[in-house]
């Protein structure tokens, strides 16, 4: 039984940010002044997807009234690593989109 592999990545825009889902590891952030932050598991334990990472994803997926210094306090309550950087290279993927 192999790994699971996403299909395509995920990019959702909210209240004037935007997310995308690069990976399983990382996860950037458009912020309203336009600034990049990458959410990263990078150098995470095994089996520590479940410690903190699943419920912080889910909810940057799902809930519907974010902003950006609320995805912050979600990293902070569970111990996610973040860091400013460049927009991330997503056109040799394929993209979807929610809104």
């Amino acid at each position: 039984m192999g790994r699971f592999r996403a299909e395509s990545v995920v990019v959702r825009e909210v209240n004037g940010i935007q997310i995308v889902f690069y990976n399983h590891e990382s996860i950037y952030l458009r912020d309203e002044h336009g600034n990049w932050t990458v959410f990263h598991r990078w150098f995470a334990p095994r089996g520590s997807y479940n410690g903190g990472w699943r419920q912080f994803r889910h909810l940057l997926l799902y809930e519907k009234k974010l902003t950006s210094t609320h995805c912050f306090q979600l990293a902070f309550r569970w111990g996610i690593l973040s860091q400013s950087t460049k927009a991330p290279d997503i056109s040799k993927f394929k993209i979807e989109e929610r809104f």
